[in-house]
């Protein structure tokens, strides 16, 4: 018990605690209390979810709590630098109850992984500091190795939608874990054109998982 106190100190040193979104003193919460009044009008109200379903057929179910705008956009752009312990649990929290909310089986949970090389250059997998906290929050079981990928450090984000839909498939292929069998909570940070999602989850029903639920912190908007 002294020993997690005097980490948890230790880490408050490094990440003070302070709101996640602002910066500002938020008395060691995860939110200050403008930013907990104003966290409704960075919600997403599930249309664009819905939409990205019905363009990618394969994807059942895709929860995100957020828009990726805004102090979002803020947070998770920092999250791809800095391993923030704090912004990570207040994003799992917030995912873990809107998969909660969706009614979800119990699941195995996995992310998207990260390239080789990227992984390499930025020393972790922030996908994966995500996933590993929902799966703590849901009870469930996590498994890093049912996805790899073998593509460069092509940024998807700079890619076209066709491109970025030919871009997924090339670099998705099955890990070394067996998902046969298993319903898959597959998570990652931002969802955009779901043709990311649609890979991973067709390569995964293709090894064998009987359901692949996809999840992620915040969801580009609609221009």
């Amino acid at each position: 018990m002294l020993l997690k106190k005097l980490g948890s100190r230790v880490l408050d040193l490094i990440y003070p605690p302070v709101c996640v979104l602002c910066g500002e003193y938020s008395a060691g919460e995860h939110l200050c209390p403008r930013c907990a009044a104003g966290l409704d009008s960075l919600r997403s109200d599930g249309s664009q979810e819905a939409e990205i379903c019905r363009l990618n057929p394969g994807l059942e179910l895709l929860v995100t709590p957020f828009l990726y705008t805004g102090a979002m956009r803020s947070l998770l752009l920092r999250l791809k630098t800095t391993p923030d312990h704090r912004a990570v649990d207040f994003l799992a929290d917030e995912l873990a109850q809107s998969l909660a909310d969706s009614g979800i089986p119990e699941v195995t949970v996995t992310c998207m992984p990260m390239s080789k090389e990227k992984l390499r250059r930025r020393g972790y997998n922030h996908a994966e500091l995500l996933a590993k906290a929902v799966a703590v929050r849901l009870g469930c079981g996590f498994d890093g190795k049912l996805l790899e990928h073998h593509g460069g450090l092509t940024d998807q984000h700079s890619l076209s939608r066709e491109k970025r839909e030919e871009h997924a498939r090339a670099s998705l292929r099955p890990g070394r874990s067996d998902p046969k069998g298993k319903t898959v909570l597959l998570v990652d940070d931002i969802c955009t054109t779901g043709n990311s999602f649609a890979a991973a989850v067709s390569v995964l029903r293709e090894q064998g998982a009987l359901r692949v639920i996809t999840a992620a912190a915040a969801i580009t908007p609609e221009d």
